[in-house]
C-alpha cells in the first residue's frame, strides 16, 4: 500500500463518525413570530429595528432563562421572524409546562429607543405549542388559537399585537398532524 492510499484511508476512517453523528443530531428548537407594529397608533415601516425577545419560566422572573437580539424590517407594520438561537433542540425541554415572552425594542428609531413592551406573552410548551394569549386572557378577538392578537405595548405609544408565537413543529409532528387531518 502505497502512501497516498493510506492517507485517504485513514481521512475516510476519520469521516465516519462524523457523519455517523450528523445523522443522529437533533434538530433544532425554534420559536415562530408575528406581529403587526404600530407606534403612536400608526403602522410602523421601518428597516433594521432591532428587537430583544426574551424567555422566562415563571412570569415574576427578572433574569431570563434565554434571549435573543434580532433585526427585524417591518413594512406595513408586519413583521415575521424565527428565534432560537443557542435554545437547543426538540428534544429538550428547558421550560417545563410554560415560558413567558417578554419583548424588549432596542432601536426603532430616534424616538423609539430601549423600550420593555408589557406584559408578557404565554406559551404552553407542552400542549399545542402556541401561546393562549397573556396571562390574563386579554385579547384582540380570541386567543392565538382562534386568530386573535396579543397586545404588548410599551413607553412612546410602542404597541406589538403579536398573532403568531409558536414552537415550530418538528417533522414528526407535521406528519401526525397530517395524518389526524386526513381521518
Amino acid at each position: 500500500m502505497n502512501r497516498r492510499e493510506l492517507m485517504v484511508g485513514l481521512t475516510a476512517l476519520g469521516l465516519v463518525p462524523s457523519v455517523a453523528w450528523a445523522k443522529d443530531k437533533s434538530a433544532k428548537l425554534s420559536l415562530r413570530i408575528k406581529a403587526r407594529v404600530e407606534h403612536r397608533r400608526q403602522p410602523v415601516n421601518r428597516k433594521k429595528v432591532r428587537v430583544r425577545f426574551a424567555l422566562y419560566t415563571t412570569l415574576m422572573d427578572r433574569n431570563p432563562r434565554w434571549d435573543e437580539i434580532k433585526t427585524v424590517n417591518i413594512e406595513d407594520g408586519l413583521f415575521e421572524t424565527e428565534i432560537g438561537r443557542g435554545l437547543g433542540t426538540v428534544d429538550e425541554n428547558p421550560f417545563g409546562d410554560e415560558c413567558y415572552l417578554g419583548v424588549f425594542v432596542l432601536d426603532m428609531g430616534p424616538a423609539v429607543q430601549d423600550v420593555k413592551l408589557s406584559p408578557r406573552v404565554t406559551l404552553d410548551w407542552t400542549g399545542t405549542g402556541t401561546a393562549p394569549c397573556l396571562l390574563q386572557d386579554e385579547a384582540l378577538a380570541g386567543g392565538l388559537d382562534s386568530g386573535g392578537s396579543c397586545t404588548v405595548a410599551g413607553e412612546g405609544a410602542v404597541a406589538f399585537y403579536i398573532t403568531e408565537f409558536q414552537r415550530v413543529p418538528t417533522e414528526a409532528e407535521w406528519a401526525a398532524e397530517f395524518a389526524e387531518k386526513a381521518k
